[in-house]
């Protein structure tokens, strides 16, 4: 072979080398990348959650969402890693201590009623409470026999049913008493008040209060806590 051969060739395996080479890792590491959808957590992405936003730390529709994801795989069968949502015009409320719409999702004809605490700087002070809609505010047949994030199911025979909008009002104060919401110390995953009573007429005031709203004290469980001076 001759040496014009020879040099040919060492250049056609050099160009191999130093061109083709590198192509080949190149869409190796490009590939490996992962997709947008790979780095999705599982979640409800709120598509007009820019519309309600202003104001509230990040982690407060994160809050929600991971909530809101959980309650609604707990009702399907081979859920997707991620739903869309909205929340439903008009039904958005806040207030200086909490936020709460109903979510709605298209494409599983499922509502949810949400409720998130917030403090002054407009940050989550809890984890979000998802209920299981009512019927009278559905737009979607209701679902049958509904888990909720904390096991609520909204029926006549429930107490907790009505829970979450007691929950919008709070906290309720009086000069004798406060009362917020805090974990049933009996029932895993469901809510009790808490009334905070400063004076021994404190809780006569606090319970009046509540009936004075339209909602009846015997309905809920309730945690009293003694601060009488």
């Amino acid at each position: 072979m001759s040496r014009k051969k020879i040099l040919i060739i060492c250049g056609s395996l050099l160009a191999v080398v130093f061109i083709v080479v590198p192509l080949v890792l190149f869409f190796r590491d490009v590939n490996k990348q992962p997709t947008l959808t790979g780095l999705e957590d599982k979640t409800i992405i709120i598509d007009n959650q820019s519309t309600y936003n202003r104001g509230l730390d990040a982690a407060v529709f994160s809050s929600i969402t991971r909530s809101a994801y959980q309650a609604t795989i707990w009702n399907i069968e081979n859920p997707e890693k991620i739903y869309h949502g909205v929340v439903r015009e008009n039904t958005f409320k806040r207030t200086k201590t909490a936020i709460s719409f109903i979510l709605d999702i298209p494409t599983l004809k499922i509502s949810w009623s949400i409720v998130q605490m917030i403090d002054q700087e407009g940050g989550p002070v809890t984890d979000s409470l998802v209920a299981c809609i009512t019927s009278e505010k559905s737009i979607y047949p209701v679902l049958d026999g509904c888990i909720d994030k904390n096991n609520i199911t909204p029926n006549k025979d429930n107490p907790q049913t009505s829970f979450f909008e007691v929950l919008k009002l709070l906290p309720l104060a009086g000069e004798s008493y406060r009362i917020t919401y805090t974990a049933s110390p009996t029932k895993i995953g469901n809510y009790a008040l808490e009334v905070t009573y400063y004076e021994v007429i404190g809780q006569k005031d606090a319970l009046g209060a509540l009936r004075s709203l339209g909602f009846d004290p015997s309905n809920y469980e309730i945690v009293y806590i003694n601060k009488i001076r």
